[in-house]
């Protein structure tokens, strides 16, 4: 029998304030988790109406402690939300649960989980299927370098796939934005796709760092493996910096030209997106540049200078020589939709807005309260045609003295054409209906609160109300829901086993000259040991075999057909997800994916699983 761990009982959880598990958040309901991450887990959620798979990542802010970790979780969501690109995850919404400490980030859910994976299982790719994955990387890198926003954190583990196996970028924790005359210093990202200047302690402007991870992708993707390895941190820095890149034998020339130019030793040297995107390697089999997603921009009708100097700064044109920047002031004034164009409107936009900035600053503008018109001739002509002028009479009461009751001073109050109120004299009272004026004597009535009014006034200030996705109920027309009693929850959806509805993604419709790593079923080339056409029960008494021989810390999940397995490799943690899938109706598939753990000690765990796998 499998040792298996106990489900906790989180029953009693809701008295704990900082023990609260939520079923829901908002319409989605939360299911297993899919993935883990440093500042908490990333589970499964479901439209309760629609249906929809999402990723909700749960961040535990108790695991948030220092300032420099919050500004980092900060900045990551507001470049994400700002971020619409097909092949970057597509940031939904962020909900803050603060009462019971944690804070819910909404993605869209990447079905055929991490690049990472994918390499593992099929090994080596022909540089026609690991083409299709680089001009997606590509593409997106170059909208995100156009908004000046560098990701520094690029790895296999980082880059999903979805039903189509098209490329999301995810995880821009590290993400940072360039300025000109700034450059980074922070020791960040993972070792083995980590660039020379980083590992070095030196400086760095940013692009370059971006463009030294894609070559280390492009290695993983063609050749099956790491360029650089080591028994040690240490060692492998020195691989990195002194010995040098090995190529293997049997990739193209145009490929190694690739390689060779993005994984240069200094940052300046490196292959800029712009000459990467028209690479003969890329254009390949597609005739053109990767497809490009650039926002408009202003057009240019003269240059500033200063900007030519920033965009120099910032490596977006490779030498001050004089023949290059004739060259960039041709491209500018031609006003194509180019980086260039994009990235220059964006410096000149941000220059403006620092001079205004600086200009009110030193003059002291302070924006002021509008001044009390005591005199108003009403047979003059408004200034202002949107707000034409009233006068209004409103009788002033006082409270405190019998004699300032009697006194009636006429307020003169401005008006807009849709009724806002722009200019007064006195600070008005509520304007009593017409008909309905109380004299002067008399004291102010007081109004009598409706039963709403009076339990809204009741109710606590501490009570936080259940939080409801409004935005996508607007946008879905929801089903006529029958009644439900009160306190009733949606129950959570149950992922139905082993349908071929379920596993069996659409077909793939791929426009004439693009390559596609699926096959025309929509499924993933898997590798024949990893398909039977054993009966069901033999499979899973296979697999389980299998896993208590390896002596894996494993938990069986509710779904019978999937495990998560824990191990140490290495002395480090590795866990991975095991799953049957149905491939036809008389064949299963074996489907691996990756939780925890490095490349290389993943990679060990994997082959020793498959390599005791009878299928």
């Amino acid at each position: 029998m499998l040792a298996e761990k106990p489900i906790p009982n989180n029953n009693n959880s809701i008295n704990n304030k900082n023990n609260i598990k939520r079923k829901h958040i908002g319409t989605y309901a939360i299911g297993a988790t899919i993935g883990e991450g440093a500042f908490g887990k990333v589970k499964l959620g479901t439209d309760i109406f629609t249906g929809e798979k999402v990723a909700i990542k749960i961040l535990r802010l108790k695991n948030i402690k220092t300032e420099k970790e919050k500004n980092q979780i900060q900045r990551e969501q507001n470049i994400l939300l700002q971020l619409k690109h097909p092949n970057i995850v597509n940031l939904k919404k962020v909900v803050n649960d603060e009462r019971a400490g944690r804070s819910y980030m909404i993605f869209e859910y990447a079905s055929q989980g991490e690049l990472f994976d994918y390499i593992v299982a099929h090994g080596r790719l022909s540089e026609k299927d690991a083409r299709k994955f680089i001009r997606q990387i590509v593409s997106a890198l170059e909208y995100c370098h156009s908004l000046l926003i560098i990701h520094r954190d690029l790895k296999p583990e980082n880059l999903l796939l979805d039903d189509g196996f098209n490329i999301k970028i995810s995880d821009f924790g590290l993400s940072n934005i360039m300025e000109p005359g700034k450059r980074f210093t922070t020791f960040c990202g993972s070792l083995h796709y980590a660039c020379p200047e980083i590992l070095r302690g030196e400086e760095y402007v940013g692009p370059g760092v971006d463009i030294w991870s894609i070559g280390v992708i492009l290695y993983c993707l063609v050749v099956g493996r790491q360029p650089w390895d080591a028994e040690n941190a240490e060692g492998l820095m020195h691989a990195i910096l002194e010995d040098g890149l090995e190529v293997p034998s049997g990739l193209s020339e145009d490929c190694v030209d690739l390689l060779l130019q993005m994984l240069r030793v200094t940052e300046s040297d490196r292959i800029p997106i712009v000459k990467i995107r028209t690479h003969p390697w890329i254009m390949e089999g597609y005739g053109e540049p990767p497809p490009s997603y650039l926002p408009p921009s202003d057009p240019i009708k003269e240059i500033d200078e200063s900007i030519l100097e920033d965009l120099f700064a910032l490596n977006f044109i490779s030498s001050n020589n004089p023949e290059t920047f004739v060259t960039v002031r041709e491209e500018l004034l031609a006003n194509k939709r180019t980086q260039l164009v994009v990235v220059y409107n964006l410096l000149l936009q941000q220059k403006h807005q620092k001079n205004k900035h600086l200009i009110e600053k030193s003059e002291g503008k302070k924006q002021q309260s509008p001044k009390v018109i005591k005199n108003l001739d009403l047979n003059e002509k408004p200034e202002n045609p949107v707000a034409p002028k009233k006068v209004i009479e409103q009788p002033l009461t006082d409270s405190l003295s019998s004699s300032s009751r009697k006194k009636r001073k006429k307020s003169v109050i401005i008006t807009s054409s849709r009724g806002g109120v722009l200019l007064e004299k006195h600070k008005k009272k509520a304007v009593p209906k017409r008909g309905k004026i109380p004299s002067p004597s008399a004291s102010p009535k007081v109004e009598k609160s409706t039963r709403r009014q009076r339990a809204v006034s009741m109710s606590p200030n501490n009570i936080i109300r259940p939080i409801i996705d409004l935005e996508l109920m607007k946008q879905n027309k929801t089903p006529h829901k029958p009644h439900k009693k009160r306190n009733q929850t949606p129950q959570k959806a149950r992922r139905p086993i082993l349908t071929e509805s379920v596993f069996k993604p659409p077909p793939i419709e791929s426009p004439t000259g693009t390559n596609s790593v699926v096959t025309s079923d929509g499924f993933p080339p898997l590798l024949s040991e990893d398909i039977s056409s054993k009966p069901l029960d033999q499979i899973v008494d296979e697999v389980i075999r299998v896993l208590q021989s390896q002596a894996l810390n494993i938990r069986k999940r509710k779904n019978k057909y999937l495990w998560k397995c824990t191990a140490p490799v290495n002395n480090e943690t590795v866990t991975l997800q095991l799953e049957i899938i149905q491939v036809n109706t008389k064949e299963f598939g074996i489907v691996i994916r990756r939780i925890q753990g490095s490349f290389q000690n993943y990679q060990q765990l994997y082959n020793q699983i498959k390599k005791n796998l009878n299928l």
